[in-house]
């Protein structure tokens, strides 16, 4: 899958990011979880409705959830508790259906929203449902410590992969927000670009160096004059590397509406070639006129360098400030939940990646057409 044009640091392409689904702000849970709940023992039965101070917890799992204002109603077949938070916390919606000839209750449904789309909102929201998914238990408790509700969810692996992918999105902004003195609002639906943008913005100034995985990538604003086209990547397979340190604007990365300056950076690929070789043939004479080429790469690794974040001295710096901020963090959840702010947001190596890749170090060193990746198909006598 392909990422569109990127804006102005080099295109990378063929991002497949950990995440399939927008992130919608509101979210189904344990549809058919068996609460151990009375509905005696928290509603009064001559009030239709009453108000009282409660709290969440995931016992056995280290988290911070604040008290809050709950409200109780009494519904046709059932009971409702809406939470009401204050600041960025997630508001959360219990509804429990009562068995009409056991008279016991269900949990029918659990709801989860931010209140916004700022990145704190989902810092919180994702650590309510990481815990959740982590601990696969909720308790909720009164201002006296008495246990109300205690919810045991079904256990959806789908749904706990999806929550560590939209943990490590938020906790990553969270800390480019930090580094840059920005506020990001988080849509519905995160586009490849978006995600591409936030992981490369994220490893730059946590590494300053390091590798990402592509297929292709293109090199935009090449001067021809300045290029070696008898020789590879032009003419054939060979390394390409890439220097940009005079153009502001292509050293900046756009984020979710914010420039975010980046500073000098160098990209290199060691095997690649050019993918088009006509698209040299539209040069002319025009060789002072930049140029967009698009290479294909054959191990499918592209480094990349930034000055600003490379080096012994801003690399201490860098491993500092991440430090800190894991450990504001470490204060308020899970240690499990802060590492996650270090998964990438590409996926593992698909068996269809690694395929390619195989196919691309062939390629690469000139092998025979006899030589494949594949498995081979025999042909068979009829």
């Amino acid at each position: 899958m392909s990422v569109s044009q990127t804006h102005r640091l080099d295109d990378w392409t063929r991002i497949d990011p950990a995440i399939g689904h927008s992130l919608s702000p509101m979210l189904d849970l344990g549809r058919e979880a068996p609460p151990e709940f009375n509905g005696q023992n928290i509603t009064n039965p001559r009030d239709n409705q009453r108000t009282f101070r409660g709290r969440f917890t995931t016992p056995g799992v280290h988290s911070h959830f604040p008290e809050q204002t709950f409200i109780e109603s009494k519904v046709a077949g059932g009971i409702t508790l809406i939470s009401h938070p204050e600041g960025k916390w997630p508001r959360v919606f219990i509804e429990f259906a009562q068995d009409a000839s056991s008279g016991a209750f269900r949990c029918k449904r659990v709801r989860i929203w931010s209140p916004d789309d700022s990145v704190a909102s989902w810092l919180l929201s994702t650590r309510f449902m990481f815990c959740l998914a982590l601990n696969q238990g909720l308790t909720l408790t009164d201002d006296h410590g008495a246990v109300l509700v205690r919810l045991v969810p079904k256990s959806e692996p789908s749904f706990y992969q999806a929550v560590r992918s939209m943990s490590s999105i938020a906790r990553k902004l969270a800390y480019i927000e930090s580094i840059f003195s920005e506020r990001f609002s988080i849509p519905e639906v995160l586009s490849f670009d978006t995600l591409w943008a936030m992981e490369l913005v994220y490893r730059a100034i946590t590494k300053g160096e390091f590798k990402l995985r592509s297929g292709e990538i293109t090199f935009r604003q090449l001067i021809p004059k300045e290029l070696h086209l008898n020789s590879p990547p032009f003419s054939g397979p060979g390394s390409f590397s890439r220097r940009v340190d005079i153009d502001l604007e292509q050293m900046t990365q756009p984020l979710l509406g914010k420039r975010l300056y980046l500073g000098p950076y160098t990209i290199t690929v060691e095997q690649s070639e050019l993918a088009n070789r006509r698209a040299l043939d539209n040069i002319g004479n025009r060789m002072d006129q930049p140029i967009d080429l698009r290479f294909i790469v054959y191990n499918n690794q592209v480094s990349y360098s930034f000055d600003c974040h490379n080096g012994k001295d801003n690399r201490k710096v860098s491993t500092c400030n991440l430090n800190e901020f894991k450990q504001s963090l470490s204060a308020e959840e899970p240690e499990e939940l802060v590492n996650l702010i270090d998964e990438s947001l590409q996926m593992d190596v698909s068996s269809y990646e690694a395929t390619q890749i195989a196919v691309g170090w062939l390629q690469y060193h000139d092998f025979p057409d006899r030589y494949c990746a594949q498995e081979p198909v025999l042909e068979t006598n009829d």
